[in-house]
């Protein structure tokens, strides 16, 4: 009969009734010799697998229509038209819109410092205007780039907030 008034706080593993169902041969010890062959190995028993003849084909990035219409531009034009969006006119109050302005250009040098996020950004400013476009580039480019995670969002907000 089983005591369910034993404690298993201190005890080892075989002192627990159905701790351990699995049958050996499902998971063999760590001590048995041949363990390492036998659990990597793939035995084919209908005879349809072949060895590679040779490596898979390289994976190439299809580029989108949005990301060739957009010209690449440097990053010190990226940074005068920043200066340009900063200087409309915002729905946003002046201690909010100087906050997430400050917040841009403190950590913008870093995400515009290769050609890549040149190329985002030059299609996000291609964007301001139309919400939801921009939302959409600028997403993407945060799931891409984690550097991006300290301005983006103030970029937004003051990108959608700008008086047309």
């Amino acid at each position: 009969m089983l005591n369910r008034t034993q404690s298993f706080q201190n005890c080892r593993e075989t002192d627990v009734p159905g701790y351990n169902d699995c049958p050996n041969f499902i998971y063999p010890s760590k001590g048995a010799s041949g363990a390492r062959k036998a659990r990597f190995s793939v035995e084919d028993t209908c005879g349809n697998t072949k060895p590679a003849v040779a490596p898979p084909p390289p994976v190439r990035r299809v580029k989108s229509q949005q990301e060739t219409a957009t010209p690449l531009k440097g990053k010190s034009e990226l940074l005068e038209e920043l200066d340009r969006l900063f200087a409309r006119n915002s729905n946003l109050p002046p201690a909010e819109f100087q906050y997430h302005k400050n917040k841009v250009l403190t950590n913008i040098d870093q995400s515009l410092s290769h050609d890549h996020g040149c190329q985002v950004m030059s299609r996000a400013m291609t964007c301001i205007g139309e919400k939801e476009q921009l939302k959409k580039v600028i997403m993407e480019w945060m799931m891409s780039d984690t550097s991006t995670s300290k301005w983006c969002p103030s970029f937004l907000k003051i990108a959608g907030n700008v008086a047309l």
